[in-house]
């Protein structure tokens, strides 16, 4: 878990982790995300909630078997809303 750790960015590589269900980036000082992110496609649960977030990487579509999103407490603008579509299996987005 990497919730509550003051992380600013994150290294490319934790996204190709090929058994990467869970990932648990909230309440850190996260300001943007990689593109790399969409490699994480066995991602189940993504959750962003507190962090300084403007905006999700347009590659976000790429995560076909992501279930749950949560980037609640962020500071979003806007969402790639073309990518949005390919989420098919999301079951709980919560933007706050």
């Amino acid at each position: 878990m990497l919730s509550g750790n003051k992380i600013q960015s994150l290294p490319e590589s934790i996204f190709s982790l090929e058994i990467l269900k869970v990932l648990d980036l909230s309440n850190n000082a996260i300001t943007e995300l990689p593109e790399a992110l969409g490699k994480a496609t066995t991602l189940v649960e993504l959750r962003l909630n507190g962090n300084q977030l403007q905006q999700l990487p347009f590659s976000i579509g790429n995560l076909a078997n992501l279930e749950i999103l949560d980037a609640k407490q962020n500071k979003l603008i806007s969402l790639p809303d073309d990518q949005m579509g390919y989420l098919s299996k999301l079951l709980k987005l919560n933007l706050d």
